[in-house]
This record gives structure tokens, sequence and C-alpha cells, in this order.
């Protein structure tokens, strides 16, 4: 993969791929979920670990089918996974400048909540540059992706803001460490909300999210943002299978990303820029690596909320 040509022929190959992958394992998952959603739905208190525990196996089934397809036709990528499966500790030790980068049901804590609000989630990296997303929302089915092909790309216009700007944020946000973030943005006359469980529930259910309680995947936040129900999208301490795919459609639509410094750095309070964005993790070693990310409208939002992060 060496030229552009290379990369737009991978990409549509493993984009055609996945879409059929998905949509054959489509009716399992939403089975499978549904029986975890009901056993959860009824319990009092359920933390993450248990709800996770409970689709641990629709995680690791579907990613081995995942990967089973694409490796059979790609068996040079680097995985960077969630599972340690079969397929995954096979090729884990590839190395090289590509790689394919899955998270088979994000969105764990929406099963707390009682909603179907889960999606697949994949992309492919070159050098540390991500060159296409996938998400794949499962009630009713439903994939989109983007082919970045470099130099090919054209900006879509996105709904023009509202005043004030909405700006939708990570549930972490809420909570401590990063709480003094989300109260800084507020007194800058933001409008905040954390993620909702659909996107029924911008207008009906405010107060659930409002209060940080409504939590969704990556991907439906940013499918929602391109709806124009956000102007902006925060995440404080994302993993790079949480984002990478969601972020690759949200460039591919024109949005201004930026990226901060590394969430491990301890600096919760105060966001340093890091430029140019770049997924630097090269290897299955270096991985899971975590990012905070900013995703605008355009670089008028970018630059008010830039300057409020790094107060």
């Amino acid at each position: 993969m060496t030229g552009s040509a290379d990369i737009s022929d991978c990409i549509r190959r493993l984009d055609e791929i996945l879409r059929q992958v998905l949509a054959s394992r489509a009716d399992w998952v939403g089975s499978e979920c549904g029986c975890a959603l009901r056993e959860t739905k009824s319990a009092k208190n359920v933390e993450s670990t248990s709800i996770h525990a409970a689709v641990t196996h629709v995680d690791r089934e579907l990613q081995e089918a995942v990967l089973q397809t694409v490796y059979a036709e790609f068996p040079d990528l680097v995985p960077l996974v969630e599972e340690d499966t079969a397929a995954a500790v096979k090729y884990r030790s590839n190395q090289g400048d590509r790689a394919f980068i899955l998270d088979p049901i994000d969105g764990t804590q929406c099963f707390a909540n009682g909603r179907h609000d889960y999606c697949t989630m994949a992309a492919l990296s070159v050098a540390g540059q991500v060159v296409y997303g996938l998400v794949a929302r499962y009630h009713p089915f439903d994939i989109t992706s983007s082919l970045m092909i470099p130099s090919t790309m054209q900006a879509n216009d996105l709904e023009q803001p509202k005043s004030p700007l909405r700006v939708a944020c990570h549930y972490r946000l809420f909570r401590d460490p990063f709480a003094s973030i989300s109260e800084r943005l507020q007194a800058a006359g933001l409008e905040l909300g954390a993620v909702p469980l659909d996107e029924s529930d911008y207008e009906a259910n405010t107060d659930d999210w409002a209060t940080g309680k409504g939590l969704g995947s990556n991907g439906n936040a940013i499918l929602a943002f391109l709806n124009g129900h956000w102007d902006a999208y925060l995440a404080p301490m994302v993993n790079l299978h949480d984002f990478a795919g969601p972020l690759a459609i949200a460039e591919a639509a024109g949005a201004v990303i930026v990226q901060f410094d590394d969430a491990s750095a301890g600096a919760f309070d105060r966001w340093q820029l890091q430029d140019p964005v770049n997924f630097s993790v090269a290897s299955a070693a270096e991985y899971p690596a975590r990012f905070r990310f900013l995703i605008a409208r355009d670089h008028e939002t970018a630059e008010h909320l830039v300057e409020v992060l790094q107060v």
C-alpha cells in the first residue's frame, strides 16, 4: 500500500467485506444483545463491569467472525482490537504501517439504561493516519462509512450552528477528575449534554442526558453531530477502537478535528494542543493508547472551544 491507488483499492474492498460480514450477523447481534438488555434492565445499581460481562460473548464472537473474514484477504494488517480472540492472537505479532481497528460492540453502558444504543466500529490506519472508518448500528440495522482517499475528499456543508453552541460531551466530563472542564465550559455560556441514548431522546428526555446519565456509543454521538444535533463533540479520554471509525466519518464530512495531549499526562483540567492530528499507535504492543479529541462543525467553533479548554 504505497500509493493512493493502492490505499483506495484496499479500503474499498475492506468496506465491502465489513458490510457483508456485519449484515450477515446483524440479526444475531440484535437478538443476543436484546437478551443481555432484558437481563440487566431490571437490575438495580448495575456496574459497567457487570454489564460488560453480559455482552462479552457477543463482543468476542462478533470480533472473531470479522477478523477471520478480514484477515482471509488482508493477512498482514496489524490488529488493534478489544478482545484476545483466536484470530487476534494469531495476527497480533504482525508489524507494519497498516492497522485494522475494531470495536465489535461499543456503548456498553447503554445496557444499564435498557436501550439498544450500541454499535460496531471499525477503521483502517496507514502510518498513524486514519484513512477509513465505519459505524454499524443495529436498531434498525444501518451502516455508515467513509472512504478517505488522500487529496480527494470533498468537505460537505454542515447545518448552520445555533446559539448558544451545543457541545456533546462524553459522560466522563461530568465526573471527576474531569468535572471542572464541564463546569468551565458551562461558565463560558455553552450548552452541554452527555451523549444521549438515541436520537429520539434528544428532545424527549433532556433531563436524563443533561445530568450525565445518558450514554450511547461514540459512533452514534458522531452521527448525531453530523445530523445537526450538536455543534461539537468532546471526548476527554478515548481508546483508539472507541474513536477511529467515527473520527474518519466526521473528517470525511468536513468537520474540524482537534487532538490534544495524551490523556495519561495527568493534567485533567488543562488541555494542550497536539498538532498534527495523528493516531501514533503503530503496533499491537503500543495498544491501547488514550486520546483527547474535539470534533467541531467549523474552525470558528473549534477555536472558541480550544480557547476555553486551555484557560
